[in-house]
């Protein structure tokens, strides 16, 4: 590890671990940027909500409440920096339990989170190919304490009751949503661009890449957002001390970093702060003539016309209102990283569109939420992305299942399936529809692996092979988890969701659609 100030190496444990401290600090400071009517706006609304408190009324933690989320947690989930395990949760008395929601309860009535809670202990952890010296080399996993943990699920289910009479999140966001997952997101993009392809139309994509959103979250902006939706007090008031006053420490090894303060953004390790971060989200511009698709931070816009000119008028009338919000609520967009794609095989050139006065790159295909779309979607570059992808993993896994291993079959199929399969089956029901010269880059790869963990001479079938393994072709496999995946679609209650176009998957003319593979 180097210090990057001064380019010296570290020596110990508490070195390391105060240099990528001092990097994760920087990550968690407000972007310097705004506007004053929209500070001015935000600083007296808070200032007016605490100003006219009210008489404290709130939904009060019953006992019963607690002992159903210990039930459902998990025993082997790490412990916080006051290393309380979930385990000893599980086993607590019915005593200790009054205990706690008496301890909740007093929160709620006070509008305090503790202190204690608030600081959370990060794991460093190495992303894939990057240099190890570098600390920008490493991503923040951040543990926090059980009792933190399990007062977020009190608070969060107050607030989601809330949330869903005021419309938060948006139908088109996908992200921390039950039920929704970024397969829903893709089916929905990909129908739509389908869709308008049918009625001879062409779709052109933005898709924007948000500079650390989820670090980076004007607290004070949130709060301002709460208000507005006129949740009940009480909630605003422990969101807001929640996310006030909170630290980190880095670990590494045994050692700790000191205490350092997060100015920004919402704290990693908990589900309340996902689910609130929807809400900052929630007021992105919308326009009759823009389609958008939100997973969290990762954000599309599309726009359709048969001529370039309808596309390019909906996507400038859109794009200021973008800008404005953007830096009403401190959101930086990485205008170098935000790049466009036209789906439609007569636009060669497209004209230039800007945002930021920087020009939008027009790519041949992009990758969101996973996959490759490139503009004809036939999903070849995807699948020959699943292959690079594919046989990394093989490779980290090969003496485990190669033939001289001495794991049992069974084990080593296990592996196949737990961890090599979802490589290859990833959004499946979206792209499986795919040309089967295409699909056979991704079947090879199952066959080799198949064969390998059998020891099966040359000149025995696959089909022989599988058959003797009770493992479904990958064909069959995806078929199947694509049936289960649109079967539910009808069950979710999103109106974005709904609007999917529905068709006869079995007429000739839709065999180059998503649900086409359920007839194959």
């Amino acid at each position: 590890m180097k210090n990057p100030l001064n380019n010296f190496p570290a020596h110990t444990e508490k070195e390391k671990a105060e240099i990528i401290a001092n990097h994760f600090e920087t990550q968690f400071k407000l972007n310097n940027f705004g506007t004053a009517s929209t500070e001015n706006t935000v600083s007296k609304s808070i200032k007016k909500f605490f100003t006219h408190s009210p008489t404290p009324t709130y939904e009060k933690v019953k006992a019963s409440e607690i002992a159903d989320y210990l039930k459902k947690i998990k025993i082997k989930k790490a412990p916080g920096i006051e290393n309380i395990t979930n385990k000893m949760l599980k086993n607590l008395p019915l005593k200790i339990i009054l205990k706690l929601a008496n301890l909740y309860n007093n929160m709620f009535k006070l509008n305090h989170f503790p202190g204690c809670w608030k600081t959370g202990r990060i794991l460093p952890i190495l992303k894939l190919g990057k240099d190890p010296t570098q600390p920008i080399s490493y991503r923040p996993i951040s543990l926090l304490a059980t009792l933190s943990k399990l007062s977020e699920k009190i608070i969060l289910n107050r607030y989601i009751k809330h949330a869903k009479k005021v419309r938060i999140p948006i139908p088109q966001q996908f992200g921390f949503t039950p039920q929704l997952s970024t397969t829903h997101q893709l089916l929905r993009v990909t129908e739509h661009i389908l869709e308008s392809k049918f009625a001879n139309l062409a779709t052109a994509a933005i898709f924007l890449d948000i500079a650390k959103a989820y670090d980076k979250v004007w607290t004070q902006g949130l709060i301002h957002k709460l208000i507005a939706y006129k949740f009940p007090h009480y909630i605003i008031s422990i969101i807001h001390s929640y996310l006030q006053d909170r630290q980190f420490v880095v670990k590494v090894k045994n050692t700790d970093s000191s205490p350092r303060n997060i100015h920004a953004g919402m704290p990693h390790g908990g589900i309340l702060a996902s689910i609130i971060f929807l809400c900052f989200m929630n007021d992105i511009p919308q326009q009759k003539d823009i389609t958008l698709s939100l997973y969290a931070d990762d954000t599309a816009i599309l726009a359709q016309g048969k001529k370039f000119n309808t596309i390019s008028n909906s996507l400038s009338k859109y794009i200021p209102k973008l800008e404005s919000w953007l830096k009403r609520w401190k959101i930086q967009l990485n205008v170098e990283k935000t790049e466009a794609i036209i789906f439609s095989k007569y636009f060669k050139h497209c004209p230039e569109i800007k945002i930021y006065s920087t020009p939008v790159p027009w790519k041949k295909e992009i990758k969101y939420l996973g996959v490759i779309l490139d503009r004809n979607l036939t999903f070849r570059p995807h699948l020959n992305h699943i292959k690079e992808k594919y046989n990394k993993a093989f490779r980290a896994q090969y003496s485990l299942i190669c033939r001289n291993s001495r794991i049992s079959i069974q084990n080593k199929l296990l592996i196949y399936q737990a961890y090599l399969r979802p490589i290859l089956t990833y959004a499946s029901p979206v792209w499986a529809f795919t040309a089967k010269s295409n699909f056979n880059i991704i079947q090879v790869l199952e066959n080799k692996t198949i064969r390998m963990i059998m020891q099966a001479d040359w000149h025995i079938r696959n089909a022989d092979i599988r058959k003797s393994t009770n493992i479904p072709s990958l064909k069959d496999f995806i078929i199947k988890l694509s049936d289960k995946f649109y079967n539910n679609l009808s069950q979710i209650d999103n109106t974005a969701i709904s609007n999917i176009p529905s068709y006869d998957s079995s007429h000739e003319k839709f065999r180059k659609r998503p649900r086409a593979m359920l007839c194959t």
